[in-house]
Formats: C-alpha cells, sequence, structure tokens
C-alpha cells in the first residue's frame, strides 16, 4: 500500500533495482501457494478460504511491484494522462489488496476465536461456511470504497512519466491529512486492536487445563494442541503483516502532515525522501515472508505442497516412462520390419 515509485535525478534506478527482485519472487512463491490452496481438497476450512484471498492479494500486489519498477520503462514516450491513469489504476489496486489483506486477517482471528469457544466446532464451522461468501463480498466492497478517495490524490510525476507521486486538491490541502489519518485508524488501528483482543482471547482459552480423568481426555487434548500451532501460525502471520505495513503509514502521514509530494520532499531532504521511498518495497515484503510462513508452519499447507510436488514428479516420471516405452517400441518395430525385408 504505497503511492509511489520514483527515480532520482541522479540517474540511479532506485525502482528497478528494489522492487523488480521483491515483486518477482513475491509473485513466483505466491502464485504456487494460491494454487495449491484451491485446488487441495484439504483446505477448504473457512481459514484458508481467507488465506487464499490474503495470498491473492500478495499476487497482485508482486505483480504491481513490478509494474512499478518498468512503468518508467514501458511508459517513456507515453502522455502525461496516460501517466496519470497510469498511477491512479496502478495505487487503487494497491490500496484495494492491502485492505483485503487487512479485513481477512481480522475476520481470521474473529472466527478462530469463535470456532474454540464453540461446543460442537464442526456445527461452527458449517455456519461459518454458509456465511463465508457474504463476508468476503463485504469485505471486498468495502476495501474498493475505502480505497477510491486514492484516485483523486494519485497523479503521475509532473516531470517525468511513468513514474507516480501523491497529489493535493487545490484549495483543500487537508483533506488529504484528515484522510490518510481516517485511513490509518480504519485499515490499520483498528484491524490491529481487533486482532490482538481476539488472539489474546483465543489463547487465554485454550490455556484452561483439561482434566486428565475427563472423558476424551487425549483427543481433547490433541484438538488443544493442533488448534495452538495453528493460532501460534496465525498470529505470526498477522503480526508480521501488520510490522512490515507499518512503514507505509508513516510515510504517506509525514507527506500529508507536510503537504508535500514526494519530489518536493526530495528536494528539501533526500534522506527523508529515501526513507519515504524504502517504505514501499520493505511493506511489500510482506508478501515473500507470510507465504513461507505459511509454507513452514501450517501442517496442512505444507502437507498439501509435498503431495502436490510428489503428484507432479509422479507424472513427470510416468511421461518419460511413457515416452520410454514408446521410443523402444518404434525401435523394435523399425528393426523387425528391416528383418522382414532382409
Amino acid at each position: 500500500m504505497a503511492n509511489v515509485s520514483y527515480n532520482t535525478t541522479d540517474g540511479f534506478p532506485y525502482p528497478i533495482i528494489i522492487s523488480m527482485p521483491v515483486g518477482l519472487t513475491g509473485l513466483i512463491i505466491n502464485s504456487i501457494l494460491f494454487y495449491v490452496i484451491i485446488t487441495c481438497k484439504e483446505l477448504k476450512d473457512p481459514i484458508y478460504t481467507l488465506i487464499s484471498n490474503i495470498v491473492a492479494c500478495d499476487c497482485i500486489s508482486s505483480l504491481q511491484l513490478l509494474t512499478v519498477s518498468l512503468g518508467p520503462i514501458l511508459l517513456p514516450c507515453s502522455s502525461i494522462s496516460i501517466g496519470h491513469l497510469f498511477c491512479k489504476i496502478l495505487i487503487f489496486i494497491l490500496y484495494l489488496t492491502y485492505n483485503t489483506s487487512v479485513f481477512c486477517l481480522t475476520v481470521v482471528s474473529i472466527i478462530r476465536y469463535k470456532t474454540i469457544v464453540k461446543t460442537s466446532q464442526t456445527r461452527a464451522k458449517l455456519r461459518m461456511s454458509r456465511q463465508l461468501n457474504k463476508i468476503i463480498a463485504v469485505i471486498w466492497i468495502a476495501s474498493c470504497i475505502l480505497a477510491l478517495p486514492s484516485l483523486v490524490f494519485i497523479e503521475n510525476h509532473i516531470y517525468l512519466i511513468g513514474y507516480c507521486d501523491i497529489g493535493f486538491i487545490t484549495g483543500h490541502k487537508y483533506f488529504n491529512l484528515i484522510y490518510y489519518l481516517c485511513m490509518t485508524v480504519m485499515t490499520y488501528i483498528l484491524p490491529l486492536i481487533i486482532m490482538i483482543v481476539y488472539y489474546a482471547r483465543a489463547i487465554r482459552r485454550l490455556s484452561v487445563y483439561v482434566t486428565p480423568g475427563d472423558n476424551n481426555y487425549r483427543r481433547k487434548q490433541q484438538d488443544k494442541e493442533r488448534i495452538g500451532t495453528l493460532i501460534k501460525m496465525l498470529v505470526t502471520v498477522a503480526g508480521v503483516f501488520m510490522f512490515f505495513t507499518c512503514p507505509i503509514f508513516f510515510a504517506i502521514n509525514i507527506l500529508a502532515i507536510k503537504g508535500k509530494t514526494f519530489y518536493q520532499i526530495r528536494l528539501e531532504s533526500f534522506p527523508l525522501f529515501l526513507i519515504c521511498f524504502l517504505s514501499f518495497p520493505v511493506s511489500n515484503m510482506v508478501s515473500l515472508i507470510n507465504p513461507i510462513l505459511y509454507m513452514k508452519y501450517d501442517k496442512n499447507i505444507s502437507r498439501a505442497m509435498r503431495q502436490q510436488l510428489k503428484l507432479k514428479f509422479d507424472n513427470q516420471d510416468q511421461q518419460f516412462s511413457s515416452a520410454r516405452k514408446a521410443i523402444h517400441s518404434s525401435a523394435n518395430s523399425n528393426t523387425s520390419n528391416l528383418s522382414h525385408h532382409r
């Protein structure tokens, strides 16, 4: 979630050097993870449906990071109007994907807590599955509405086609400050508080001691350990996401408070500009880290990954064996025909 892809006048290609490797790697990893989640029958829990939406957003963000870095190369001879359209669409979708990700993470924390406290998890999951499509639709619509005002503020740099910058409405300079402060509260502070509260309640609930003499003690203990492991993974993912996206809120609020564009900030203080600029690729590092956390610490996802890899290698072995048999059969047939002619 950022509003800058900028170069300096000294010719150093900051966007390409920093953004392209992060975007390309993130796109590959998230595409693989998304394919595994949506094709694996074992990953049909509501939690994984929401995670698939988060991974899809990370795919889009990684692709956009690539597009941002290539903007000055793709649009060197374009008009200012095309540059404006490029920046507005690009950054709008970036805001949309961030909002969707953070709202999905918030809903995941609520669902996980409610699943734990319900006496019948099967019934709770069934009820949640029926409502899940509506919840996801509401998340995407709300994310889109919150991202719409960004179309007003984002513009192409006046001197460099393909470089995006923050803009200000003439005569309404403080509107940016109000909007970005509200966005910080609604899409960062409130979701963070909700996740902390619900995960804390879930962990406290899991810490309740299970009486050894209780019926089905071993099963309850195993369920408790399994859910506890999942909670740790989800807390880690949410914590990493909120930690790495914090710098971008810091950067855009500095710009809004100062009432300056990135270009103006660079002219006044290059170190401050560099800090604000680096907040963009740093925030997008979450698209690299979270998929690795999912694959490493979620047993269901890691098992599904191994199954998919095994299936792929088995298919390749079968194809290779079939091709080898076909070649061998053809060679025998040719040898037989040659002997017959003789």
